[in-house]
This record gives structure tokens, C-alpha cells and sequence, in this order.
């Protein structure tokens, strides 16, 4: 998540409409007027007694005139057909003044008393009340968009008549805010803004006082000029009627609650912007995004929009917001699409938008089966044993029956070694493969190899928080900085089964077990806790076909015949959409954002592979199938 408070700080001013840091996004405002007031004490009530009346009069001349910033100014901001000025004096209408515009009007006033004027521009009133009382509650109609010929405006205020020949001046307030957008594309070049619109703008605006919305309507867009203006980078203005709805949330800290469920009975009337885009897959996404963000005083409690002033707003979206949508960011098309590599029982595919590149493993002669494939910041590392099986205590049969192979680009491979191995971890340059048996593999930097000893069998390994972790038959963990000097941490239990895969994701060590269980540990594997998972998978076919990662706060977990997620880690669900009775040995991967997934199907007898990608692991797009005619065990995104 972006942050710029520092910029917010510096140059927002009262009166701004300000949006900041909503759900990955972050909205730079800063306001160029705050609501105006008239001079020569107008709007302003006296404090002392009012003089006493004289009976005399005098003339008192209405000077109207408009006041706004010039630069980025369109002509009708400033734009004044008519002008209607009514006076009214204890209450009730003393005179009304219809002029044009660039003109001012006169009226005959008793000296020695205090006066109330109420006047309008660019508004056709048949009517005006006799009433003041009446007169407050005066609502007009507004354009949804940007008016044609001229804004609404209106203007308040209270006088004394204390001498001869007295000037007020009137300064028009117009009853709409503008808002100067643009959009920075820094950290998503490849988004096209398709569409930039304000939403539930107030269709009425009371007259001579705060407005909130009572109904509202589809207000301002941005024209095709605008949105050509927008994505080069350019400020566009769009405006909305005054809709001062308040503080509807006074306890929300959090500027991603800023939401419509959290307002009921209010959701309706608050105007937001809504803006449109798609992505082109420079930084592999693809497909359609939406922003929405409501307009307010504030990034989290604050719903008003106040007339007559002048607002800065810029978009600045992020790629990590589009991996979680929201009603904010609206993402849930978004897929992502990059190359990926598979490896079936004796081959690779590297696919991209160029095509399938095809090549076989080393040593295929002996037949072996590549059934998992790793992958680090440097690395992709491939595991592979006989089809046949081989006696794991005679070193002579696992040399001809197992192989490691490790490759900087996906294409281009070489042998670590003929041994076999069950799992790998990375931390701090280590590198870490376990065979199962008392020994295991270490390399720093991954190119040399050293066996080592180990007190205890392990079989699964993973690092996280600083350490390695792992796991093998006695129910133990096992703890290393270094990977060479290991610790028995604490004991897991026979209940839970056998380890078959492990990570450390969203801050604790995570365990799934033979039976179905999930272990936990929060304390470096020191203590577990166990629960029983509602679901059933199947490790049975390969012991090691089980992977989990995690992402976007979603858990995603593949087994041999499924695809499981969960968003707390305990109570899982069938991924929908996702493979059927005739697919099996599925493989998972997560990055940048994006999940994949590779898994067979057998059609016609023949086995096709099916990869898919996600941005929250349960709405699914598929990217690549191919005809392989042989299992595919293993994927990776390309690195």
C-alpha cells in the first residue's frame, strides 16, 4: 500500500474534498477555496444592538460578482445570465431585484436597520416567497453533469444600513464542486482508463443553506477528449452538485471501511467516483478494473461535498490492490497471464505467448518420472525417481533410480546428483534437500553440494521466520538456523499423521498431515495445534503430491485428485470450476499476486494439462491446454 501523507498534510485546506489511502489506492487531495464568504460583514450577524430606525432612507446598491481561479478554468465556471436579489427585513420581503449580468441594481432602504438579501444566478424563479422561513427551505433542481450556460449560484447575507449610499457586495457561490482528477500510472502502466464518472450526484440542491442529497443520479462524465487527456497523464474536471451528507461513520479508522455496507440507509445518497480501466498485461494482468472511492472531508468518517470549492484528486492505483477486489477495486475479471513451467514424467513445457517449448529431462533413458519441481529466486530444481520404485537402503539402486536437476531458466538443465529426495527449502543462500533418511543434502548459493547427517528422518523440510524446519516419521520438528546444526523442537503427535507437506505462511508454521489434519505453530514448532480438516485428501497415489501456499489472504492447497482453499487455514472448500472426475495430480504455485494451477485430464484417452490462474483462488481463468499424453506433475510460474 502507497503512502503520501506527508503530501496530504502540506497542502490540504478546510473545505477539500479528500480521499486518502483506500484499499491499496492511494488519493492525493488538496483543496484550492474553501467555501466563500461575502464582504462588507455580508453573511456575517452582528453582535452589537441593532440602531434604531430613523425613517429616512438612503439608496443601497447591490454589487454582485464572481470570484474563481483562472488557470484550468472553463468560461461557464464564471458564467452569470441573471442575477435575482431579494431583501428581506424582519422576516419578510422587502423588495426584489432582477438583474443582468455585469450589472448591479439599487433599492431604497430605511437607514437604522439590519436587512437579510438572498440572491441567485443562472436560476429561473417564478416565485419568490414572502416568508424568510419559507425562502430557507427553497430547493432548485441541478444538472447531474457540468451545467450548460452557466452555473447555479446563490449568495447570503445580513446588513446594516448605517449611512447614506451604502455599496454590499455580493460574492455568488456556485452550489457545485469541481474536481481537478488525474490518474498516476507509476505503479500500473499497462491500465487504460476507459471511463471516469461521478456517481449519485444530487438531482436538487437546497437553495440558501447546507444541501445533503435527498435523490440522486448518475452525474459527470469524462468525454472521449477527457479520457484521452487522463491517459496521457493529463488533469481533467468533473462536478458535482453540493451533497453534504456528514460524518456517517464517527468510529471508523480504517479508509477500506469506507464502503457501502457500512453506511445502510446512506449508501444511496453519498456521491463517489467510479472509474474504469483495463489491463493491457504488461505486468501479465489482463482485463477489466474498477475504482470506486466516496467523496468526503475525509478518508474515513466524512461524506460531504461543500459548494463552491475548487479540489485536486489523484488516482493512484497499485498493483497489490487489484490481487484483493473489493468494492473499491473491483478486480474480480482481472487475470493473470505469464509464462509458466510444467514438467511431466519425462519432459518440460515452457509455454508463453510465444508457444510450448518441449524438451526432455536429463537422463531420460532410464525412464525416470520428474513428479515435483521446485523453485527458488535463482533456481528450479526437479525431482525424479524410477516409475518402478528402487530399495531406498541400497545406494547402488537409488543412484540408477532417482535424480535432482536444477535450472536457472526453466530451459536449460543439469544434474545435482543421483539421489533421492523428497523435498527442498531456501533461506538466507541455504539450500536444503531432504532424502528421508538420515542424511540430507545442503549447498550454499546452490551450486556445490555437501551430505550431511541427520539425527532424525526427514522428509519434509521448509523455512520461515529466519529458521528451517523439519519433519519426519518420530512426530518430531526439527529446527536449524544454518541447515547444519538441528534441534528437536517439539512434538506433533501421532494423531496427526505423517507430515506430507509444510510452509510457513501468514505467520506461522503450517503442517498438513496424512489424515487429513492441519498442525500449527506459532512459536517456531515448539507447540502445535491440531485440527481436523472437513475435507478428505488423498496423498495415497503420491505421498509427496500435496502442496500448499498461500496468498492474498487465501490458503490454496492441491492434492493429488483436488484443489482446496480456505481463508482461515482450518475449514477448506472444493475450489468450483476447477477439473472434474477425470483429472488428477494437480500442482500449485503462487506469485506476485497471481495463483496457477496445472493439473490432467484424460479426454479421448488421451491426457491433456490445464493450467488456470487467480487472483483470489476461488474465481479462475484459463490460460494454457495442451496434449501431452503424459502426466504433468509439477508447475511453476516463470521466475
Amino acid at each position: 500500500m502507497k503512502s503520501n501523507s506527508k503530501l496530504f498534510s502540506e497542502r490540504a485546506v478546510p473545505g477539500a474534498i479528500v480521499l486518502l489511502t483506500v484499499a491499496g489506492l492511494l488519493f492525493c487531495a488538496a483543496a484550492g477555496c474553501s467555501k466563500a464568504e461575502n464582504d462588507i460583514q455580508a453573511g456575517r450577524k452582528h453582535d452589537g444592538n441593532s440602531p434604531e430606525a430613523s425613517g429616512k432612507k438612503t439608496s443601497v446598491f447591490f454589487k454582485p460578482y464572481v470570484d474563481y481561479p483562472e488557470e484550468g478554468t472553463k468560461a461557464a465556471d464564471n458564467s452569470v445570465r441573471n442575477i435575482i436579489i431579494s431583501v428581506y427585513g424582519e422576516g419578510s420581503l422587502m423588495e426584489t431585484l432582477d438583474m443582468e449580468a455585469g450589472t448591479g441594481a439599487s433599492v431604497e432602504l430605511e437607514i437604522g436597520r439590519e436587512y437579510s438579501f438572498y440572491a441567485s444566478a443562472n436560476i429561473a424563479r417564478d416565485e419568490i416567497p414572502v416568508s424568510e422561513q419559507d425562502l430557507l427551505k427553497t430547493r432548485v433542481s441541478v444538472s447531474s453533469g457540468e451545467p450548460s450556460g452557466g452555473f447555479p449560484m446563490a449568495a447570503t447575507g445580513t446588513f446594516s444600513v448605517t449611512e447614506e449610499n451604502l455599496t454590499v457586495s455580493v460574492l455568488l457561490q456556485r452550489l457545485y464542486s469541481k474536481i481537478r482528477f488525474r490518474v498516476d500510472f507509476s505503479d500500473v502502466p499497462d491500465l487504460e482508463i476507459t471511463s471516469a464518472n461521478i456517481r449519485q450526484a444530487a438531482n436538487s440542491v437546497l437553495l440558501f443553506g447546507e444541501s445533503k442529497a435527498v435523490l440522486t443520479t448518475d452525474g459527470d462524465a469524462a468525454s472521449a477528449a477527457e479520457l484521452s487527456a487522463l491517459n496521457s497523464g493529463s488533469e481533467i474536471g468533473l462536478y458535482l452538485p453540493e451533497n453534504c451528507q456528514g460524518v456517517l461513520l464517527p468510529d471508523n479508522d480504517a479508509s477500506a471501511s469506507k464502503v457501502p455496507d457500512n453506511i445502510p440507509g446512506k449508501a444511496d445518497v453519498c456521491s463517489y467516483i467510479e472509474v474504469t480501466g483495463k489491463l493491457n498485461g504488461e505486468n501479465s494482468l489482463f482485463g477489466p478494473v474498477t475504482y470506486r472511492f466516496y467523496l468526503g472531508q475525509d478518508t474515513t468518517s466524512d461524506f460531504s461535498v461543500i459548494r463552491n470549492t475548487d479540489n485536486e484528486i489523484t488516482l493512484i492505483p497499485s498493483r497489490e490492490s487489484i490481487s484483493a477486489p473489493t468494492w473499491q477495486v473491483d478486480s474480480k475479471d482481472v487475470y493473470g497471464k505469464m509464462p509458466v513451467l510444467t514438467i511431466s514424467q519425462h519432459q518440460y513445457y515452457f509455454i508463453d505467448e510465444d508457444g510450448i517449448e518441449t524438451h526432455l529431462m536429463p537422463e531420460t533413458e532410464l525412464r525416470l518420472q520428474w513428479h515435483k519441481l521446485f523453485a527458488t529466486d535463482d533456481y528450479y530444481i526437479a525431482i525424479a525417481e524410477s516409475p518402478g520404485g528402487y530399495d531406498p537402503d541400497n545406494i547402488f539402486d537409488e543412484m540408477m533410480s532417482t535424480m535432482v536437476a536444477r535450472s536457472e531458466d526453466g530451459k536449460t538443465w543439469e544434474e545435482i546428483g543421483k539421489f533421492r529426495a523428497t523435498d527442498i527449502a531456501y533461506g538466507n543462500g541455504t539450500y536444503i534437500i531432504t532424502s528421508g533418511k538420515n542424511r540430507y543434502r545442503i549447498s550454499i548459493g546452490g551450486k556445490l553440494w555437501n551430505a550431511l547427517s541427520a539425527d532424525a528422518e526427514m522428509e519434509i523440510v521448509t523455512y520461515g521466520n529466519g529458521i528451517f524446519m523439519g519433519f519426519g516419521d518420530d512426530y518430531y520438528s526439527y529446527t536449524s538456523e544454518d541447515g547444519i546444526e538441528w534441534t528437536k523442537a517439539g512434538y506433533i503427535g501421532l494423531s496427526p499423521g505423517k507430515v506430507v507437506e509444510a510452509a510457513y505462511v501468514n505467520g506461522e508454521f503450517v503442517c498438513i498431515t496424512w489424515n487429513s489434519k492441519i498442525a500449527r505453530s506459532k512459536d517456531n514448532g515448539k507447540t502445535w495445534t491440531i485440527t481436523q480438516s472437513n475435507v478428505y485428501w488423498r496423498p495415497s497415489v503420491d505421498l509427496y503430491s500435496i502442496e500448499l501456499t498461500y496468498g492474498n489472504g487465501i490458503y490454496l492447497l492441491s492434492a493429488y485428485e483436488g484443489l482446496f482453499y480456505s481463508t482461515d487455514g482450518n475449514t477448506w472448500a472444493n475450489v468450483p470450476g476447477i477439473g472434474n472426475g477425470n483429472c488428477f495430480g494437480y500442482s500449485i504455485d503462487y506469485k506476485d499476486g497471481v495463483f496457477s494451477v496445472a493439473f490432467n485430464e484424460i479426454l479421448n484417452n488421451s491426457i491433456y494439462v490445464r493450467v488456470f490462474t487467480s487472483l483470489n483462488g476461488r474465481d479462475w481463468t484459463q490460460i494454457y491446454d495442451y496434449n501431452c499424453n503424459v502426466p504433468t506433475m509439477g508447475i511453476r510460474i516463470a521466475r
